[in-house]
C-alpha cells in the first residue's frame, strides 16, 4: 500500500464531524465522517490493514483469471 495515504481532517468549525479520507495515487478512494480524531485514526488503520490484505491476495486472483473487465465498467456517454 505504498501509494495509499490516509488523512483525518479537522472539522472546519464546531458542529461538523472529522473526515477520515484515503487517497491512492492522488485520487480520493474513500472518505467517511467520524466523531473524533481517535475514531478517524482507528478507521484509517483498519482500512489500510484491509487494503494490504486485498493487495496480498491480488496475485492469487490473477492466477485463476479473476481480472476486472475495465471496458465493461466504463460508461459510454
Amino acid at each position: 500500500m505504498a501509494d495509499a495515504v490516509g488523512v483525518v481532517y479537522n472539522p472546519p468549525r464546531a458542529g461538523f464531524p472529522y473526515l477520515a479520507a484515503v487517497f491512492m495515487n492522488g485520487d480520493l478512494l474513500h472518505c467517511e465522517t467520524v466523531a473524533t480524531l481517535a475514531e478517524g485514526e482507528a478507521l484509517l488503520a483498519a482500512t489500510m490493514h484491509e487494503m494490504s490484505k486485498i493487495e496480498e491476495r491480488a496475485p492469487e486472483a490473477e492466477e485463476v483469471g479473476c481480472q476486472p473487465d475495465l471496458k465493461a465498467q466504463r460508461s459510454t456517454t
